[in-house]
């Protein structure tokens, strides 16, 4: 039955540099939503600030946000049967992250080369992380590349400069890195019930299903993370 919900990983089985590097970017995000909240702004309402009324399905901003260095890519936008979210961040990799035999499951032929979705994040209203998910390839038309690929380009994934926001790039981009536990679990668990169905069928027809969209889900908190993982470096600075 999708899409399937994932528990939280087990973070003990993680080593303690890993851990330690996954404090300093949840450190990272807090300093970042510190400057929005400094400004009166937050996540949310700033990657909306001076589009006029808030529509769902469009993207925010229109052109989305690039970052040509590193390849990566995202916009955020909503829907309107998920009541439960404001909206959500889609989080790309485009062609030049992945390395040379990486190969998509489909080439869609789109401008830019092909793309990859790493990832979405789902906000509340008060801009913080509720969840994050994957999705069928149909949902972003993405070219999609399998999880070894997908994990292996994702360290090159962050925005660093300052269109739309500079501390929304710079949240986004420690939280690819303080969530990667999680997301490496969401792409496996997409693989693992997507493979079966392409066996069958063929990519090109099961990215197109219509009657799968979310794959997998799973909640996230990062203040309860924080506290998990600081408790498991022994209450301590990170090193």
């Amino acid at each position: 039955m999708l899409p399937q919900r994932l528990d939280e990983p087990d973070f003990a089985s993680l080593g303690q540099s890993a851990l330690r590097r996954m404090v300093r970017s949840g450190e990272a995000m807090i300093q970042a939503e510190k400057h929005l909240n400094k400004a009166g702004h937050s996540l949310v309402e700033r990657m909306l600030h001076g589009h006029g009324r808030f529509e769902p399905w469009a993207h925010y901003p229109p052109e989305d946000v690039y970052d040509y260095d590193t390849a990566s890519q995202y916009y955020y936008h909503a829907h309107t049967d998920r009541p439960e979210e404001h909206g959500h961040f889609h989080l790309f990799l485009r062609q030049s992250a992945f390395s040379a035999d990486a190969v998509p499951r489909r080439i869609l032929g789109t401008e830019g080369g092909t793309i990859g979705h790493l990832v979405a994040i789902s906000m509340n209203r008060m801009g913080h992380p509720l969840e994050l998910f994957v999705t069928n390839g149909w949902v972003t038309a993405e070219d999609a590349y399998g999880a070894d690929d997908l994990i292996e380009a994702m360290p090159r994934w962050g925005v660093d400069h300052t269109q739309p926001c500079l501390a929304v790039n710079q949240w986004l981009t420690a939280a690819v890195r303080f969530f990667r536990p999680q997301i490496e679990a969401l792409i496996r668990a997409r693989d693992a019930a997507l493979d079966p169905l392409a066996a069958k069928s063929g990519w090109e027809e099961v990215l197109e299903l219509r009657d799968i969209e979310v794959v997998a889900r799973m909640p996230v908190s990062p203040e309860a993370q924080m506290r998990e993982i600081i408790g498991l470096l022994g209450g301590g600075p990170p090193i």
